[in-house]
């Protein structure tokens, strides 16, 4: 038997280039029915480029250039969870 990995998975690198892998920001086990997570992606200057009252694993980062972003996420009651992630777009396909 394998175990079955239930732990939270935040990324610290996503590659939005439209290649179909990697395009999203994709936190791994994030609840999904019931569950309040919200979700708040700034900058270096803290401006907020993202942010989702119930995130659905569905950012792209559109509108965000390469670089580091900093991120906060709450589930549920849970106290926040906060961290940094990079956008590394690279030659498109």
């Amino acid at each position: 038997r394998v175990p079955l990995d239930v732990d939270l998975f935040i990324p610290n690198v996503f590659t939005p280039n439209g290649d179909g892998s990697n395009d999203i920001f994709f936190i791994r086990n994030l609840p999904q029915e019931g569950s309040v997570n919200f979700l708040s992606i700034t900058n270096r200057w803290g401006k907020q480029v993202f942010v989702s009252e119930n995130y659905q694993n569905n950012w792209d980062g559109a509108d965000a250039a390469d670089g580091i972003y900093f991120y906060s996420l709450k589930i549920a009651d849970n106290q926040p969870v906060t961290g940094w992630v990079e956008i590394i777009r690279g030659p498109k396909p």
